[in-house]
């Protein structure tokens, strides 16, 4: 098994599923996962950062999922990683 993060080449071409051969999920499937997981830390304040370890992917990728989601945001300006996620009703 290689270390590092997993590279999502591209989002499964059914947003809700996963692709079976590549292992690569929807971008709809993994932003609300993200959402669930953000909301579920109980705290404000969740960065960028936190959520690429958790997810085990590129803080890109996490940032594109969370601007395809109609809820969530991205906060702050400067290094990506400090950015902070935002979740509507929070």
């Amino acid at each position: 098994m290689t270390e590092g993060p997993y590279i999502i080449e591209d989002w499964c071409q059914d947003g809700n599923l996963w692709d079976h051969d590549t292992g690569a999920p929807g971008i709809d499937l993994f932003s609300r996962a993200i959402q669930v997981w953000s909301v579920c830390q109980n705290r404000d304040g969740i960065t960028i950062a936190e959520a690429a370890l958790a997810f085990n992917v590129i803080p890109e990728r996490i940032v594109e999922a969370i601007e395809h989601h109609p809820w969530m945001d991205v906060i702050g300006t400067g290094d990506i990683k400090s950015r902070v996620i935002w979740n509507e009703g929070e």
